[in-house]
């Protein structure tokens, strides 16, 4: 009985040293790996700390992005109305008795931050929390301007719909630098629904859209989005000193393994969507793509997820912001020239940035439909104006 108990204690000992020596080598094996990542980073000059990428903000007293977070704080320290906050994206009860009490009160000290002249810089703090952490800020403000639009157009005040909708547009680009994912979302988002008011208002309406051209001309959707990406990363990178403490002591060193294979696969496809964001046509590469998820686990599937949507975002917000221009220019060529034929004989059609061939711009009554060129895979986006 004691030479089996010994044989057994031995057998287990020889099993235990087999395993620790095997997760030896393969945690040995996953920290090369991470630490080639790493290298490749560092190579490339992408930062490691996420505050790199944050210009130097002005004090506080000088900052409007810190007055602007600020006023949507808590009500105890002056901010939105606790009923105002706790709901402000319920595209049912927006226009509720609660927004429409406060309406002048909430838009005007917006649009006064909005054009006090100071600087906008994000306070470093916002790479401690990110905008998806606490905030239900940017789309709340700007369905404010687009609600004050929708208001002074039912007026015929078409110079206040171009100051409400250029003020939107104002906010978006500050949201375009905000260092998330979410932040070139929302600035195109924003954008889009400024768009989506002047197609709905109509082609023949007065509207003055100079400072609103000036604004998408100023767009670098694709820039903020590689921005973002390398701040999400360089958030990891400035936590990779703790993520270990992520594993429980009893599943060390295995967790450790789990845990440094799924940081480099995360960083790996990182770069590999900042690659596909700098294609020069989103058909170029494929537009379905997924990080191969039987590769990545549960931890790095789910900070990827956003990197597809991010790039096929990016392509069909450019896309919009082209042919927004163009529907202008065609506006203003009609005025001077007649017709939107001979405005378009004129005109110089840009190319998708889907499929790198011209938009298809149709002459529709007094109308025009300007529409992306088809292309596999991908929903046809249009501007009409009737």
């Amino acid at each position: 009985m004691k030479t089996q108990t010994k044989r057994n204690l031995i057998g287990l000992a020889i099993v235990i040293v087999i395993v620790v020596v095997a997760a030896v080598a393969l945690l040995w094996v996953k920290s090369n790996a991470l630490e080639r990542e790493i290298a490749a980073w560092e190579a490339a000059g992408l930062p490691l700390d996420p505050k790199e990428l944050l210009p130097p903000a002005p004090p506080d007293a000088e900052n409007a992005a810190v007055a602007y977070l600020n006023l949507i704080a808590s009500p105890d320290a002056g901010g939105w109305p606790e009923t105002i906050r706790t709901r402000p994206d319920d595209p049912k009860r927006f226009r509720a008795d609660d927004v429409v009490d406060h309406f002048e009160e909430l838009i005007g000290r917006l649009r006064e931050i909005l054009h006090s002249g100071q600087s906008w810089g994000w306070p470093a703090s916002v790479y401690e929390v990110g905008l998806l952490e606490d905030t239900p800020s940017l789309r709340f403000e700007a369905k404010l301007f687009f609600y004050e639009a929708e208001v002074r157009a039912e007026q015929g005040d078409w110079e206040g719909v171009a100051e409400s909708l250029s003020d939107a547009m104002l906010l978006a680009g500050h949201a375009g630098s905000y260092p998330d994912v979410i932040g070139p979302l929302l600035q195109m988002g924003i954008d889009q629904g400024a768009m989506r008011l002047i197609q709905q208002f109509g082609g023949d309406v007065p509207i003055p859209t100079e400072e609103i051209e000036r604004q998408l001309r100023e767009r670098d959707y694709r820039s903020a989005a590689v921005q973002s990406l390398n701040g999400e990363a360089a958030r990891m990178w400035f936590l990779r000193d703790s993520w270990d403490t992520m594993v429980p002591i009893a599943m060390m060193p295995l967790g450790s393994v789990w845990v440094k294979d799924e940081a480099a696969f995360y960083f790996a496809s990182n770069r590999e969507a900042i690659e596909r964001l700098q294609a020069s046509y989103l058909n170029q590469k494929d537009p379905e793509w997924r990080p191969d998820e039987e590769e990545g686990g549960s931890f790095a599937n789910f900070y990827m997820r956003s990197f597809p949507p991010l790039n096929k975002n990016v392509a069909q917000g450019e896309a919009r912001r082209r042919m927004a221009l163009l529907a202008f220019e065609l506006r203003r060529q009609k005025e001077l020239r007649g017709s939107y034929e001979a405005a378009l004989a004129q005109a110089e059609v840009p190319l998708s940035p889907i499929t790198g061939e011209p938009f298809t711009v149709v002459i529709d009554g007094d109308g025009i439909i300007i529409s992306t060129p088809p292309a596999h895979g991908e929903e046809l986006i249009e501007w009409r104006w009737k």
